[in-house]
């Protein structure tokens, strides 16, 4: 919920402005609550798409399974498969403590010496781009998860953004600010280039899922779907589970559940946005929000302040000159993007462990309903400790936010003829390239049985197929070239080395991957968690322990 309800960046970036716009417990209650529903049910229509059409991983979601899977794993009928299963639970136990006291003992070194999460191994000039080490047992178990494709992806996006296009932008004079200027510095060029691709891939893949082309016939849809339903007593599987009367919600029900909270939605956010803008922002949201849920299932990262960027470009015509309204939309896109991608990595879970997906909304909503006050009360407590932002508490997507807010209520002539030269053509050429590798990767490879050998045509069709559509995942490039490469390394490092056990003992592979993956996030996050409120109460504001 702080990322859902904008703590992180749009609260303190509508603070600059004017410290009363978000302000007192009346307010900041309200406007959490008018932020907390609909990204829920923006997730329940496209759960068959992205959870069985597409198959997506979310490496998060699967870990979770599997640690569910490992604490509560059921008996066996015969004595033999008992003790064999009672083997199995005690070592999968025992992997996931040393993985939970791996990634526990890098949370502690981390909050001890912060340099640990940022090692110049490639030098100083690297360094200035991004190029450090964070070799972070969480993020690696995430790209084990992840897979090969996905690594090879945030590979290729880390290359190309932080390696290439970025330094040619900066010693070419094409973007005119510092590296790290996200006005009109070369990460800005970057951005913008990775959001288009991103929005070609979605884009051209549900234009092509409005049309009628899916990515698998029907018989093939039904032999892909065979993923074993890990707590399933009834040995079902997620195939099977497709058919029953409890999958997913009935439209009437997220169809009414979207509308009432779009009303709730308008109604705390009424002192900001008209009715009609508040509409729009939604429907940014929906946008938005799917892009955000492959960019998660493919990755385990969701890019939701980038792909917030998109409804505040929306809203540079919907509302022109208006930065509020621009920020409050960026709010509403970031949201329902943040939220659907929370529900949607549960029910990747629930999938697995044969939930009831009804149930799990249900539970999400009055999670959410709960978390309102929490946010409120924690980040309340750090504005009257430390003040947000502050030196302390910088929050520098804040700056990104408001920045972006009044470039766009320019009406982005600013941005387009200014700072950052030729990003027009460049994104629309980013944006071309991301369609056809969506399109590619939709829309599978026909075989050809005729003795007959391919016309050169047909060969470079299939060879174009290969590269675009199967090889390298335009998302996955996207979010390579959003993120610094020192959060990318770590994922790339581990699903390469999860591609090579898969290859040198698939069974232990499939059977322990996510275990060890879900060991390695808990024991960082929980300890991470236990070190920020240490830091807290002891005043040390992210200095750590030990200077370096």
């Amino acid at each position: 919920m702080p990322l859902a309800g904008g703590f992180v960046g749009v609260v303190p970036a509508l603070s600059m402005l004017d410290a009363g716009f978000v302000d007192g417990w009346t307010r900041q209650l309200t406007w959490c609550l008018a932020l907390a529903y609909f990204g829920v049910f923006l997730a329940a229509p496209l759960r068959r798409r992205f959870l069985f059409d597409e198959r997506l991983e979310f490496p998060s979601g699967t870990a979770t399974a599997k640690l569910v899977e490992a604490l509560h794993a059921p008996s066996s009928a015969s004595d033999k498969e008992e003790e064999e299963a009672s083997r199995n639970v005690k070592s999968d136990m025992r992997l996931l403590v040393e993985t939970f006291a791996i990634g526990a003992a890098y949370a502690i070194l981390a909050f001890c010496a912060p340099c640990a999460s940022r090692m110049p191994v490639f030098g100083a000039t690297p360094a200035r781009w991004g190029w450090t080490l964070c070799p972070s047992p969480a993020y690696l178990g995430q790209g084990a998860i992840m897979g090969f494709r996905g690594g090879i992806g945030l590979l290729v996006g880390a290359v190309l953004g932080f390696g290439v296009i970025g330094p040619l932008a900066s010693s070419s004079g094409w973007a005119a600010g510092a590296v790290d200027d996200m006005h009109d510095g070369p990460l800005a060029y970057v951005l913008w280039l990775a959001l288009a691709l991103m929005l070609g891939d979605s884009l051209a893949s549900l234009a092509l899922v409005a049309c009628g082309s899916g990515s698998r016939s029907d018989a093939e849809e039904a032999g892909a779907l065979e993923l074993t339903v890990v707590a399933d007593d009834d040995g079902g599987t997620a195939a099977e589970a497709l058919s029953r009367p409890d999958d997913g919600l009935p439209r009437a029900v997220w169809v009414s559940g979207l509308a009432v909270s779009t009303v709730v939605c308008y109604a705390g956010l009424r002192e900001y946005l008209a009715p009609s803008e508040t509409l729009v922002a939604v429907a940014c949201a929906g946008v938005v929000g799917a892009l955000a849920i492959r960019a998660l299932g493919q990755t385990d990262l969701n890019p939701v302040s980038g792909v917030g960027k998109i409804a505040q470009v929306v809203f540079a015509f919907v509302a022109p000159g208006r930065v509020v309204p621009n920020l409050v939309a960026g709010a509403v896109a970031e949201a329902g993007a943040a939220q659907a991608g929370d529900m949607m990595q549960d029910l990747k879970t629930g999938l697995l462990l044969d939930v009831s997906p009804r149930a799990q909304v249900v539970a999400q909503l009055v999670g959410s309903s709960l978390s309102v006050v929490y946010t409120v009360a924690a980040y309340r407590l750090f504005v009257a400790v430390d003040g947000v932002p502050s030196e302390a508490l910088p929050t520098p997507t804040a700056r990104v936010w408001l920045d972006m807010a009044e470039l766009a209520a320019t009406g982005g002539q600013v941005f387009f003829a200014g700072g950052l030269r030729y990003i027009g053509p460049f994104c629309a050429l980013f944006f071309l390239l991301g369609a056809l590798m969506g399109a590619f990767a939709e829309t599978p490879a026909r075989e050809d049985n005729s003795k007959k050998p391919p016309s050169s045509r047909r060969h470079l069709v299939r060879r174009l197929h290969a590269l675009l559509g199967s090889s390298v995942s335009p998302v996955a490039v996207a979010v390579g070239m959003y993120l610094e490469p020192r959060f990318s390394l770590p994922r790339i490092v581990g699903a390469f080395a999860a591609e090579a056990w898969r290859r040198k003992d698939p069974a232990s592979h499939d059977r322990l991957v996510a275990l060890l993956a879900a060991g390695l996030v808990m024991g960082e996050g929980f300890f991470a968690m236990l070190a920020a409120a240490v830091a807290a109460a002891f005043g040390l504001n992210g200095g750590g322990l030990i200077a370096c």
